[in-house]
């Protein structure tokens, strides 16, 4: 049997590696030229990322979308479930297309999911259920999800709609809690505000909310009178929905929120010194919902103009929640111990002339010992002390 290869002009789109086992999905499409859709279309990779083989090529008429919400292993590894065209769920099992229907044919953009068992549990908070040779969908009663993921330790499924975060028992349809992220800030004038959650991001267990907000100070200077906004973290616990904590970042600002395994969370918090022409960062590591370890990355110029403010591209934890990834400035890629802090190692990846990087999935994990870096236009799979095992080109 010959060797799979990548299809021709499938530009990758997103990257999802298994949790436990060293195995990588990636979608891919090929988009449409000059305006023709009837020349797009994509695939489903799966890369074996111990040995650094592309193991199965499946390929479907219409692209394949890629968003982690999008593009999801079941647990066994033998299934993959992913979002083609606009509207249409497929699942795939060893290089085959299983089963392929749209849950909403009226709809304009793809479906959020999870995993439940063997079955799909649907952002319409319904089921995609299906038994021997017959799939259908069943909607319980209950509310729909903007994002969602599957909580094992409460049997239910927990997700965000706007601001507020809500768990469903996905059996019976209903509903655990429902609980609104907004902060109540009362301004100078006495007057109450609702602030929303700038970024609400849950755990992949669906066992911690991270709620991002922001908060005005007034200050006054030579006369002069100017604001300042600092920001927090709220963390809510997913099996309950209570608020648990505040973090405090060793910075003023907060972006790049990375959960890891074992309820661990990690942010780049920053800080600009305008009158320098400055900005210091560090990567802010949180372990039993405190802020356990701050790394500094230093300071660097930042342009007046234009964008490459942020000298932290990417972030990603290994599978066992141990160690951190980061792709700094040049293009380095650092790896830390997330308990210390300490630098373990640093190489600097070979990347070819491309643009259009894999956002958000430009830098992952396989596992423990494997780093997996690419964008639109390749995909290489490192060990990590920085040995290149494989690499792709699309062309």
């Amino acid at each position: 049997m010959s060797a799979a290869r990548w299809p021709h002009r499938c530009e990758m789109t997103w990257l999802a590696p298994h949790p436990s086992k060293p195995l990588l999905a990636v979608a891919c499409s090929r988009f449409a030229i000059d305006g023709d859709a009837n020349s797009e279309d994509g695939a489903l990779l799966v890369v074996d990322t111990q040995s650094g083989r592309l193991r199965t090529v499946t390929r479907i008429n219409r692209s394949v979308s890629g968003f982690d919400d999008m593009l999801a292993w079941n647990r066994d590894a033998t299934r993959i479930a992913a979002n083609i065209g606009t509207n249409v769920i497929a699942i795939v099992e060893g290089a085959k297309v299983v089963f392929r229907r749209s849950p909403d044919g009226g709809r304009d953009h793809g479906f959020s999911f999870t995993w439940i068992g063997e079955r799909l549990y649907l952002d319409l908070a319904r089921f995609l259920r299906h038994s021997h040779d017959k799939r259908q969908f069943v909607p319980p009663d209950g509310k729909g999800f903007a994002w969602l993921t599957w909580n094992e330790t409460t049997h239910s499924v927990v997700g965000n709609d706007g601001t507020r975060i809500r768990s469903i028992d996905p059996f019976t349809g209903r509903v655990l809690y429902d609980v609104e992220t907004k902060r109540q800030e009362k301004l100078a004038s006495g007057v109450t505000r609702s602030m929303p959650a700038r970024v609400l991001v849950c755990s992949s267990d669906g066992r911690r909310w991270a709620a991002l907000r922001a908060e005005r100070h007034r200050h006054r200077s030579h006369h002069r009178t100017y604001w300042s906004i600092e920001e927090d973290i709220v963390l809510f616990n997913g099996d309950d929905g209570s608020e648990l904590t505040v973090i405090k970042p060793s910075l003023h600002g907060i972006d790049k929120l990375q959960w890891g395994p074992k309820g661990r969370l990690a942010f780049r918090s920053y800080r600009y010194v305008l009158h320098r022409g400055h900005v210091r960062e560090h990567i802010d590591v949180v372990i039993d919902d405190k802020l356990a370890r701050s790394i500094d990355l230093g300071s660097r110029h930042f342009p007046r103009k234009g964008a490459g403010v942020s000298g932290l591209s990417h972030l990603a934890w290994s599978a066992n929640g141990e160690r951190l990834a980061t792709m700094v400035s040049g293009g380095e890629v650092q790896i830390h111990e997330a308990s210390s802090g300490k630098l373990l190692e640093r190489f600097k990846p070979a990347v070819p002339s491309a643009e259009d990087p894999v956002t958000g999935q430009g830098l992952a994990w396989a596992g423990n010992d494997r780093i997996v870096f690419g964008d639109a236009h390749f995909l290489a799979v490192y060990t990590v002390d920085g040995v290149l095992l494989a690499q792709w080109f699309i062309q």
